[in-house]
């Protein structure tokens, strides 16, 4: 599933505006909205700042328009309180940014940055109940769930558990290689 950092679709649905509501509050056609949903065109900057600041004042939920960003939010508080609860190993600060350079947190937060399968694996390296699927495309639980191990039934389901995950991690391995591939001709053809 692609979702885009910046869902103009997604926040106008979820605010039920109509294209032309959302174009004449930011001064533009309902054509350029129609190229800001189908990715022919992007938001201008001026523009997305002015849904942040003033969408809110207008009733509309801003958070559709920034998936990523709002997962990131909605994990941080998941975090902070299993922390103030006492439920972690470790205290949860969101100083830490999950381990992330300011620079790609501040890109995720701003709408600039998707979360790929490779930021995902990162914050999941972070903190390993972190659900890398769920990061993103939003789909599953936030958390992973451990197994408590008992018997050997469940040592079974643990081992099948590893075995998927590392047909996982080689389909993704496979499938890097291939936008490496991808890349590498589009950069040998310029």
């Amino acid at each position: 599933m692609h979702e885009k950092p910046i869902d103009l679709r997604n926040f106008r649905k979820s605010n039920n505006l109509s294209q032309d509501e959302v174009a004449n509050f930011l001064e533009v056609t309902r054509g350029f909205i129609s190229l800001i949903e189908t990715e022919r065109t992007n938001l201008p900057e001026d523009k997305l700042n002015r849904l942040k600041e003033e969408g809110p004042k207008m009733g509309w939920d801003v958070d559709p328009l920034f998936p990523y960003a709002t997962r990131i939010r909605k994990l941080e508080s998941a975090l902070e309180a299993k922390s103030n609860a006492g439920e972690t190993d470790f205290p949860f600060s969101t100083k830490d940014k999950f381990g992330l350079d300011d620079a790609t947190y501040d890109k995720i937060m701003s709408g600039k940055t998707a979360i790929n399968a490779i930021l995902a694996g990162m914050i999941h390296l972070y903190n390993g109940n972190i659900n890398p699927d769920w990061l993103v495309s939003g789909q599953g639980d936030m958390f992973i769930r451990k197994a408590k191990v008992h018997d050997s039934d469940t040592t079974n389901d643990i081992l099948k558990e590893l075995h998927h995950l590392s047909d996982r991690i080689v389909s993704l391995e496979q499938k890097i290689e291939t936008l490496i591939v991808l890349l590498g001709g589009k950069l040998n053809k310029t």
